[in-house]
């Protein structure tokens, strides 16, 4: 097979992004906090239902950040000269041990709580390609959030073909192909509307419009294709943003239209903007090495644990309430229960990032004679 080579990265580099990192901390516990609202765990049905609608938004902000940060990223990083093959294999075993880890422990509780464990589902878990058929159940896997992974390795596969040709766009129209990538992601919803309805809704929507704004691959590809985009204008010197505090509270204005707007925009278009201005702002303050408290030791530290607590918290919260019983508790209780299995999710990430991902990461990253670095 020819490899196709990743060109080289722009020279305006800082050797890492710690606010990006400790952002991504902040990304998986809006995802925990949107699937605590299946657990249900508050007495006050009212309550419950308020709190799915005011979390259940954060849990698509979250995902649709990390997506737009794997752009950014991988292209910020991009080595010189280094083969297709050389980074599939890298993310390959970036992503996989730890996918593996939960599909493992997602079917010993299904066993240990004498549920069907069906091979097929679990299959497409495995390898991650869950996410190519518009079926609820096909697309929940065994392990609920790894349906995003299998976005992210449809990513990996044309990542090595896609940059070499944003990086011969002219710098003077990186913002027009923004621009015309926002469009297009604004554009999905409406494709999606004109696909027949009936079968699975989804808070009144057909679940094969849902998904193939939300969880089709190709649609999601994107919101990374703007992540690439974004790290070329920021390595070429031509982000202008309002100040970080500005941008926040932009983040947080969006985050309120989604609650508004009709679900097929709120789940990607409404936030996709906001999102994108603070990934760049944050880089771009990396690069300055202006100060902030997400570059902090522990911030970063749980930026670093975060993808491992991503592929283990929806199993913490099913099991951990399953074990009590599917408690329905006071306020103060609940969330004294919901902050114990944030907590352990954390202590177990912890055990699964030093025992699993750093290791095998670490492996994969020395000389090879075949793959190289």
């Amino acid at each position: 097979m020819t490899s196709t080579v990743i060109q080289r990265r722009p020279t305006v580099q800082a050797s890492r992004l710690p606010t990006l990192t400790g952002l991504r901390f902040i990304a998986a516990f809006l995802v925990f906090l949107c699937h605590t609202t299946v657990f249900r765990v508050f007495a006050d049905q009212n309550l419950n239902n308020e709190l799915t609608r005011f979390l259940v938004p954060l849990g698509t902000t979250g995902v649709e950040f990390f997506f737009i940060l794997s752009g950014f990223v991988l292209t910020w990083s991009a080595k010189p000269a280094d083969s297709a093959r050389s980074f599939w294999w890298r993310r390959a075993t970036k992503i996989y041990p730890n996918n593996l880890a939960g599909c493992a422990l997602a079917a010993i509780g299904l066993l240990a709580t004498h549920q069907v464990l069906n091979f097929a589902t679990v299959a497409r878990n495995v390898f991650l390609v869950q996410s190519w058929w518009p079926d609820q159940w096909v697309d929940a896997g065994i392990n609920v959030p790894s349906w995003s992974l299998a976005c992210e390795v449809f990513f990996y596969l044309v990542f090595p073909l896609l940059l070499p040709v944003i990086r011969r766009v002219p710098v003077r129209l990186l913002w027009p192909l923004a621009g015309g990538v926002v469009a297009l992601v604004a554009l999905v919803p409406a494709v999606a509307g004109s696909l027949p309805g009936g079968g699975i809704q989804l808070s009144g929507v057909p679940f094969v419009r849902y998904w193939l704004v939300y969880s089709f691959p190709v649609s999601r590809l994107l919101d990374f294709t703007l992540g690439i985009v974004l790290a070329r204008i920021v390595a070429a010197g031509r982000w202008r943003q309002p100040p970080i505090v500005v941008v926040v509270a932009f983040v947080c204005s969006a985050y309120l239209v989604t609650l508004v707007v009709p679900l097929l925009y709120a789940v990607t278009v409404t936030m996709l903007v906001p999102l994108a201005l603070l990934i760049g702002a944050c880089a771009t303050a990396d690069v300055r090495g202006t100060p902030s408290i997400m570059r902090g030791r522990v911030a970063v530290w749980l930026g670093e644990v975060s993808f491992a607590f991503y592929i283990l918290h929806y199993l913490v919260l099913t099991y951990g309430t399953q074990g009590l019983g599917s408690p329905q508790l006071g306020i103060p209780a609940g969330i004294g229960l919901l902050a114990g299995l944030c907590a352990i999710t954390v202590l177990l990430a912890a055990g699964l990032y030093r025992a699993v991902e750093r290791p095998v990461v670490r492996a994969a990253r020395r000389p090879s004679p075949t793959l190289g670095a």
